[in-house]
């Protein structure tokens, strides 16, 4: 069989492996991605002028735990997880 060298997961799968891990088991909580930003004068391997440029940066995860009895709408359904149902070992 073929060496693994690449895994991709969905935030989703993310938010139930940390709930998990946590041992968390109660609320819906909301996946999401912190980011970062730097500006600078930044030159291109190819140009060497550098010029003023901005850079994006992932900072981290984060999960967020919406209030008992709020309902997320449907398009943020790939970003929630129900800790009570989605976490539970497979």
């Amino acid at each position: 069989m073929a060496e693994v060298k690449q895994y991709t997961v969905s935030l989703k799968e993310v938010a139930q492996l940390v709930l998990r891990r946590e041992g968390i088991r109660k609320g819906k909580w909301v996946a999401g991605v912190n980011f970062g930003i730097q500006v600078g004068n930044f030159a291109a391997p190819a140009d060497k002028t550098a010029k003023p440029a901005a850079m994006i940066i992932i900072d981290g995860f984060s999960l967020t735990r919406l209030p008992d009895g709020q309902v997320a709408p449907n398009e943020m359904a790939d970003i929630v997880v129900d800790a009570a149902a989605d976490t539970e070992e497979k």
